[in-house]
């Protein structure tokens, strides 16, 4: 039985940003916060005795813009896009964040351009 790895070629290209970067970047610059920080503040939010809704409800709009896109692209992403200035306020504890907590958008090809691509590679293997 012989097996094939997929080469994924993502339409999107993602750059890291380290959580100590995000303290030279502007407030309103966009940045990719990874789905699983999102869901974990948010989950932390509503659990605290003390809700902050104007936090809870930036955080419920990027996971809501994420799963919007997800569904219009047919294709998974990482996470949500948020302004710096929001991370900034939502994500208090930016020193105590793992490295892959936030990204940028670095280059965004077509999608018809990248479906066309995987549908050749995929014909190719068959």
């Amino acid at each position: 039985m012989k097996y094939y790895v997929a080469k994924v070629k993502s339409p999107v290209k993602y750059v890291r940003v380290l959580p100590s970067e995000l303290s030279s970047l502007n407030d309103d610059e966009m940045v990719v916060v990874n789905r699983v920080r999102l869901n974990s503040k948010l989950l932390r939010l509503e659990m605290n005795a003390k809700k902050n809704s104007e936090h809870i409800t930036k955080l419920y709009e990027a996971i809501n813009r994420m799963i919007k896109k997800e569904r219009t692209i047919d294709l998974m992403v990482p996470g949500g896009e948020m302004a710096v200035g929001d991370i900034k306020i939502i994500f208090n504890d930016l020193s105590n964040m793992p490295r892959n907590s936030f990204m940028k958008i670095t280059r965004k090809e077509s999608i018809k351009k990248y479906r066309e691509e995987m549908s050749l590679t995929q014909s190719s293997h068959l």
